[in-house]
């Protein structure tokens, strides 16, 4: 037995990628932690460790000495949105004040910028900002540093503490400044305006990271709090958590179902949108799943609970949205190496520069290095590089869940948008997998009694043909049939009035000295004859119906550069006839499961990236062998556990979907990423003074702030618009 776990906490006091890079690390070094993942947008850390070596309270007091919060209780999406509210609110109240008070001091400083009252009041005022706004920035940067870590906090901190010390100092001592040939400067503006910058981008961050996380909650919104039970003293309300396996409930119109169930009596439509993806509401009758959530939009049924709680298949889609949302993408590796040594380099620059103007320029060095020294630390923005990624990842998965289509993670993302390959299985993924009786087509126009009689023969019968048959003919009236024979590979057969009848094969009819024209319908996948001793009655063509989407999803594919192959146990001619109707040129018949997963193999031994899509028990160790593997969500557990991608609604156009999603959400990470090192590397050179012998000005640490503050929001907003890309 394992004596491994993986919990998921919420940690919060994470404000760039250096802060996540860094947590992360620790947290891998610590004795008995097997892996560790941190998700700086969704405030989440994902940690595997070994019982007898670590517990929640060691790892609390590892992260508490960083300078962040691990929060150890059970974990649960309600529990994180309070604490996530609970620092939401927190970081608005410190926002607010910041703003109030820095109105004023930069009023003061612009218009009353010589008076002693007036920088007096900047510097009590500033202090204020300082003390209550900014404290959470200074009591993290010494925790890092003590940790011997950095992070954003110690840019925030080193700059606004250098602008607010150097100001008071020329207030308190002006003519020992002048003794050394600088004239006293008041920034304290500068310190105010940084935090309250930073703080309003922080707490914007905050709003949009909510935005992004809007999938979950939606789908948490599905839960109806209670349900209607039927018991022996009538019905009653009850607590969906309180509700077991096997209980009887009552659905009204209009009301959410409460559990996984089966439909005991009554019919109803119920809209299945959120699930599955699908517009238009299902019919629900006797024998068939419902499944919670979903909303009942017209009629009435009871249903018996079948899974209840996290067994249940919404619960189960929460859970894998939420693990998809906070894993991490392969491309993430690169913004960790350099969030590791950013701050550290970002504060080398910023003092080289300072020494750099006191070398260069004797006369006006230490005022123009100081406003450098300044600027440098704050303009530098690891919050941009940190949140690049996993933004966009959260909302790509999110928009993805939305349409119908669930993630496992990250990588299966990113990996979807390399494919050149795809490999679908036929029966369940092309076609609906199921026998459909697309004609019935009779050789008199009078039939007399031969439909109650192939009715009648078919009813007998457990084949998946002849039920299929049977539900084509509801309706009518089956004839009395004696002497019921069913003869394996050959048909049915009995007796009605004396007079012998027979379905089946064209080869049993010419066995039986009938003479059908056709050995098959080149339109239908099989034909099944009916005869009686004296003559041909008629004959019934059945297909594999194609999925409405197939032919088009197949098109869409090959407009795209995506090889297309279909697999299918089904005999030649049947996976010739379906190929045919889908223009493809690649497939294979007979094919087994071995087959399948050795076609794989062989595709990307020749250079291909591939996609498997499957729906059985015998496509999951292809699906488990291929690059991304894709689950219709009709088909087995087996197959959606194998897979990295599952289609709830089994529609074929789903796949394209996720490709452009796909290679939407990976353009948006690499335009993300570019914009976040490109500003930094045009923006640090800017703040350090390169231009003031080109221009004469210098950069304000107001105006540096300002402008980290717009490269993170920049970035958050680059990530929200992949919610309204058009697939």
């Amino acid at each position: 037995m394992s004596n491994s776990v993986q919990r998921t906490f919420t940690i919060t006091g994470l404000h760039c990628a250096g802060c996540a890079a860094r947590a992360t690390e620790a947290l891998k070094g610590f004795p008995g932690v097997e892996d560790a993942q941190i998700n700086l947008v969704s405030k989440e850390a994902r940690i595997r460790y070994r019982l007898d070596l670590c517990t929640p309270e060691r790892l609390q007091e590892l992260i508490s000495s960083l300078g962040y919060q691990l929060h150890i209780g059970q974990w649960s999406s309600a529990d994180a949105d309070l604490i996530a509210e609970r620092e939401y609110r927190r970081m608005r109240r410190a926002t607010i004040l910041a703003l109030i008070l820095a109105v004023p001091i930069m009023i003061l400083s612009m218009g009353y910028m010589h008076e002693q009252w007036s920088v007096i009041t900047q510097a009590i005022l500033t202090l204020v900002v300082m003390g209550y706004s900014g404290a959470p920035f200074y009591r993290r940067a010494w925790l890092q540093l003590r940790g011997g870590g950095a992070g954003m906090d110690l840019l925030v901190s080193l700059s606004t503490l250098v602008a607010y010390l150097y100001s008071l100092f020329g207030l308190l001592f002006p003519d020992l400044l002048r003794s050394l040939g600088q004239e006293p400067h008041a920034y304290f503006e500068a310190s105010s305006m940084i935090i309250t910058f930073v703080l309003l981008g922080k707490l914007l961050e905050m709003r949009a990271g909510r935005t992004a996380n809007s999938a979950i909650r939606a789908l948490i919104g599905l839960r109806p709090e209670t349900a209607m039970a039927i018991t022996p003293e009538g019905d009653r309300e009850v607590a969906v958590e309180a509700i077991m396996p096997d209980t009887l409930l009552r659905l009204r119109p209009g009301e959410r179902i409460a559990v996984d169930g089966l439909v005991e009596e009554g019919e109803a439509y119920v809209d299945e949108r959120m699930l599955s993806g699908e517009p238009l509401p299902r019919h629900k009758q006797l024998g068939d799943e419902v499944f919670a959530g979903t909303i009942n939009t017209e009629g009435s049924l009871v249903y018996r609970a079948l899974k209840t709680g996290q067994d249940t298949l919404l619960s189960r889609i929460i859970r894998l949205v939420h693990e998809a949302q906070g894993s991490r993408a392969p491309i993430q590796s690169l913004v960790d190496r350099v969030a590791r040594v950013f701050v550290p380099v970002i504060v080398l620059v910023a003092l080289i520069s300072f020494v750099a103007w006191l070398l260069l320029a004797p006369e006006e060095g230490f005022s123009r290095g100081l406003v450098a020294l300044m600027s440098v630390l704050i303009i530098a923005c690891p919050c941009a590089l940190g949140l690049a990624t996993p933004i966009a990842i959260m909302v790509g998965i999110g928009r993805a869940a939305r349409m119908g289509i669930l993630v496992k993670n990250a990588e299966s993302l990113e990996v979807a948008a390399h494919i050149n390959a795809v490999v679908m299985d036929k029966t369940g993924t092309l076609t609906y997998g199921e026998p459909r009786v697309s004609s019935i087509q009779w050789y008199s126009t009078e039939r007399g009694e031969a439909p109650s009689i192939l009715l009648a023969l078919e009813q007998r019968s457990q084949h998946p043909l002849s039920k299929a048959i049977a539900r084509t003919l509801e309706g009518i009236s089956p004839a009395e049939i004696e002497d019921f024979t069913s003869i394996t590979g050959r048909g049915l057969k009995g007796s009605f009035q004396g007079e012998s009848y027979f379905v089946g094969s064209h080869r049993w009819m010419q066995e039986l000295g009938h003479r059908p024209e056709t050995a098959e319908a080149e339109s239908s996948l099989i034909r099944i004859y009916i005869a009686s001793e004296r003559q041909l009655l008629g004959h019934i063509d059945i297909d594999d119906e194609l999925r409405p989407s197939s032919l088009d999803a197949v098109a869409s594919l090959h407009q795209r550069g995506i090889k297309v192959y279909m697999l299918t146990g089904d005999e030649e001619r049947v996976a010739r006839t379906v190929a045919q109707r889908l223009g493809l040129e690649h497939w294979r018949a007979e094919v087994l499961p071995e087959d399948k997963e050795a076609f794989v193999r062989e595709l990307q031994r020749s250079g291909l990236r591939v996609a498997m899509v499957g729906d059985g028990i015998n496509d999951s160790a292809a699906l488990a062998s291929a690059d991304l593997s894709i689950a219709m969500g009709a088909g087995s557990d087996i197959a959606m556990e194998s897979s990295m991608a599952t289609l709830r609604s089994s529609d074929p156009a789903q796949i394209v979907r996720l490709i452009d999603l796909s290679a939407a959400t990976l353009r948006t990470i690499r335009g993300n990423l570019f914009w976040a090192f490109a500003y930094n590397v045009l923006a640090v050179p800017v703040a350090a003074g390169v231009l003031i012998p080109l221009t004469g000005h210098q950069m304000n640490p107001m105006l540096a702030s300002l402008a980290m503050t717009l490269s993170s929001l920049s970035v958050v907003g680059n990530s929200l618009r992949l919610g309204k890309v058009r697939l």
